[in-house]
């Protein structure tokens, strides 16, 4: 009990022993209290008697307690009703009871212990102000706490005032780590990012770009659709992001067949990249055909690799015919041998041999030794010699003279050449026309138009081939086209028709792979320019009906209207059927050579005009031209079809 509440209730007890107060028995005998007892309060919020000592256990007095219990007179006393202890703790503090009509009124004035509450006072009188209060809080979006990573936390009381939310943990934005950071019921929902894993401050350069990653399940993806730096590619691009495209790229190349490289003289060369394209190789040594000069040209490991060539040293037209055949050389040290074994020709005597290699014997004149080229002449030995037939519109002996054709273009026998127009268009400066060509060497019709500035142009028109036959053992090969020149004065402006004519096709095979077979080709084709000037077509070679002979092979063409007229060679019936050459600037086309030739290849083919070797073709193939368009005639190969004749063409220089 307080020193306070003893000082009141001593004179209180003196009171009592001096109005003579019966004493109680016990605490518990409903009788007053004895001089000895000390009014105490229980901290129960009850007045009791206690005899033993003023701290002792109590009684709880009803009176005290509520009021309204009898036996007191008058005065007043302390009172109080809180919990025993709190009683003068923090705020509680006791009341006061007064006694009315013997009665003694409720507690009045007490404070009693209530909930502790944040104002630093002492509210539940435990002896502790704000007793560590602490309160649930969320200062989040409404909506959120409690969703996904989102919670509540505590406030704690400090002298008065709350504190800091702590451990709440509110709504961030969402990151890549499977929870729900944003506490809006999704994890990760969409999360992506712009990402580059390429050298720093390369980004945006070149080629180089940034990509895209994306969040599943807390992991970021890989990073999609970058392009990062690489090694420098010939693309005309920054593929290395350095800020410079193909920079002085360069690498080795080598077209030439695998394993040749640095073999004899071939070696690699280098291709520079521009604008994105590799440069054409540049100073590389592919293998080439072997030649005689003492080197590896091939590059097989070999100089010279044995060379040896056929050669032939007779006139032009003559090899395979007759008795005359071609020799060998031997390349030695890069240089050509003598021409061993060859037989060239000799003056014909009468041998029953073609001593002279024209394909006839005993014949010691021929139809062009003498200019003829249509009748029957003396061969010199007592025979007679066929100078063929003409075409028409032309005949024999048709210019005036005997066994020659002649029409209104003179000695050829086809095609018909008209007159030289006029010049026509505009005028002419003199050195005004530039100098230049023209070549049609597909077979069809062109139309020329004269240069401005030029007054003459010179035409060469060469014919198409004729095709070969289709045989057995023992074939036909088609005629050589004709070569025509003509220099025409001309207007500027002026028009002409250009007409270059067809190799003639070779016969197709048939039944028994054409055996005894008549299967002709066909002509080659005429090459004419504005129709005064021509250039005829080899004719086709012809298997003989039925079994045995070789048939006939196809004759030259013939050229009329120029200022030169060369005929083609005639081909050759012989194992192979080589074909005719075509005719040049120079002279006419050889015929074809049967010496030498085998069933399964073709013969060599007659000489081409300007000393230009024709060749018979391969079987099915197309006659060669040489090298100034002259077309040989097609060869026809044993047991199959004839070859085709090579397309003509025209030439126009100015």
């Amino acid at each position: 009990m307080s020193r306070h509440l003893r000082s009141l209730f001593v004179p209180l007890a003196l009171l009592l022993l001096a109005l003579g107060c019966s004493d109680a028995a016990t605490p518990d005998g409903g009788g007053e209290a004895d001089a000895a007892t000390v009014v105490k309060d229980t901290g129960a919020g009850d007045l009791a008697r206690d005899k033993a000592t003023p701290d002792g256990p109590a009684k709880p007095d009803l009176a005290a307690d509520g009021g309204g219990d009898k036996g007191c007179t008058s005065g007043a006393r302390p009172c109080y009703t809180g919990k025993a202890g709190t009683k003068g703790v923090g705020l509680c503090k006791a009341g006061t009871q007064t006694c009315k009509g013997g009665v003694w009124s409720a507690c009045v004035g007490q404070v009693k212990p209530v909930a502790e509450l944040c104002d630093n006072l002492d509210n539940d009188c435990d002896g502790n102000k704000d007793d560590s209060l602490t309160n649930p809080c969320y200062t989040g979006k409404a909506g959120t706490k409690g969703v996904g990573a989102c919670k509540g936390g505590l406030q704690t009381c400090a002298a008065g005032k709350w504190g800091a939310c702590t451990s709440q943990v509110l709504p961030t934005v969402e990151t890549c780590d499977n929870l729900d950071n944003d506490c809006d019921g999704e994890t990760d929902e969409t999360l992506s990012q712009a990402c580059y894993t390429g050298t720093a401050g390369t980004k945006g350069v070149g080629a180089c770009k940034a990509g895209t990653r994306t969040c599943a399940a807390g992991k970021w993806s890989g990073c999609l659709g970058e392009v990062t730096p690489f090694a420098e590619v010939c693309d005309g691009k920054d593929n290395d992001c350095d800020g410079s495209k193909d920079e002085q790229l360069t690498q080795s190349c080598y077209t030439g067949k695998a394993g040749t490289d640095g073999v004899g003289l071939c070696k690699a060369g280098a291709q520079t990249c521009n604008s994105g394209s590799w440069s054409a190789c540049s100073g590389e040594v592919v293998p080439a055909i072997e030649i005689c000069d003492g080197k590896d040209n091939d590059c097989d490991g070999k100089k010279d690799g044995n060379l040896t060539k056929p050669c032939y040293t007779g006139k032009a037209g003559t090899k395979g015919v007759g008795l005359c055949k071609a020799g060998t050389q031997t390349c030695s040290a890069g240089s050509w041998g003598a021409c061993s074994g060859q037989v060239i020709p000799a003056t014909e005597t009468c041998d029953k041999q073609d001593n002279d290699c024209n394909g006839k014997k005993d014949d010691l004149t021929s139809c062009s030794a003498q200019g003829k080229n249509c009748g029957t002449i003396s061969d010199g030995c007592g025979g007679t010699l066929s100078c063929g037939s003409c075409t028409s519109p032309s005949v024999c002996g048709g210019g005036g003279v005997a066994n020659i054709c002649g029409n209104a273009c003179g000695l050829v026998p086809s095609p018909t050449c008209g007159a030289v127009p006029p010049p026509k268009g505009g005028s002419c400066t003199p050195g005004s026309c530039a100098t230049g060509s023209k070549t049609y060497s597909k077979a069809g019709s062109y139309t020329f138009v004269v240069p401005a500035g030029c007054c003459s142009i010179t035409v060469d028109l060469y014919g198409g081939g004729g095709g070969g036959a289709c045989n057995g053992c023992g074939n036909a090969g088609g005629g050589g086209g004709a070569f025509a020149r003509k220099k025409v004065k001309v207007g500027p402006g002026q028009t002409f028709t250009v007409v270059v004519g067809a190799g003639g096709h070779g016969s197709t095979s048939g039944s028994n792979l054409c055996g005894y077979q008549a299967k002709g080709g066909s002509d080659g084709g005429n090459s004419t320019f504005g129709g005064f000037v021509a250039a005829g077509g080899g004719k086709l070679a012809r298997r003989k009906k039925g079994q045995g002979g070789y048939g006939t092979a196809g004759a030259g063409g013939k050229a009329c209207g120029g200022d030169k007229n060369h005929a083609g060679g005639a081909g050759a019936y012989a194992n192979g059927g080589p074909g005719g050459g075509g005719a040049g600037p120079s002279s006419d086309g050889g015929a074809g050579s049967k010496s030498g030739s085998a069933c399964s290849k073709p013969g060599a083919g007659g000489a081409a005009g300007g000393g230009l070797a024709g060749k018979g073709a391969l079987p099915t193939k197309t006659g060669p031209s040489n090298g100034h368009f002259a077309s040989g005639g097609g060869a026809g190969p044993c047991y199959g079809p004839g070859g085709n004749g090579a397309n003509g063409a025209v030439k126009i220089n100015w």
